[in-house]
C-alpha cells in the first residue's frame, strides 16, 4: 500500500515543486519566404495558415506564455525540406524555450550529417 500511495503522490507531483509544461510537438514557419524559402518540390503552406504570422516563433512563444507552457520541441515542417534555417533562427531567438527536432535525410551520408549537427 505504501508503494501505491508513493506512486500516486509522484504522479500527482506532490513534493516535486511546480510542474513544467512542455509542448512535445509543434511546427513553426514564417511568411518571410525571401529569407526562408519553401524547399524545391515541397508543398507551400495554405495561404490561410501563412498570411497572419500564426506559425512564427514569436507568435508561438506568446501563446506558450498565455498557456503556461515553459518549453517546446519544434519539429521541422515539410515545407522547408532539409533547410533548418528557420528552426535554427527560432532556437537562437529563444534558446531556453525552444528545442529542435531534426529529421534525418537518408540521402545524406553519416559524415555530412555529423558536420551539419556541428553548425
Amino acid at each position: 500500500a505504501a508503494a501505491v500511495s508513493g506512486m500516486a503522490r509522484s504522479a500527482a507531483g506532490a513534493g516535486s515543486g511546480p510542474r513544467r509544461r512542455v509542448d512535445s510537438h509543434l511546427h513553426l514557419w514564417t511568411p518571410d519566404t525571401e529569407h526562408f524559402p519553401v524547399a524545391e518540390g515541397a508543398p507551400a503552406l495554405p495561404e490561410h495558415l501563412n498570411k497572419d504570422g500564426r506559425g512564427t516563433h514569436e507568435n508561438f512563444v506568446r501563446l506558450m506564455d498565455e498557456a503556461g507552457v515553459s518549453q517546446a520541441i519544434v519539429v521541422q515542417p515539410i515545407n522547408y525540406g532539409q533547410d533548418y534555417s528557420y528552426l535554427r533562427a527560432a532556437m537562437d531567438a529563444h534558446p531556453t524555450r525552444l528545442w529542435g527536432m531534426f529529421v534525418a535525410d537518408p540521402a545524406v551520408g553519416a559524415s555530412e550529417a555529423e558536420a551539419w549537427l556541428e553548425r
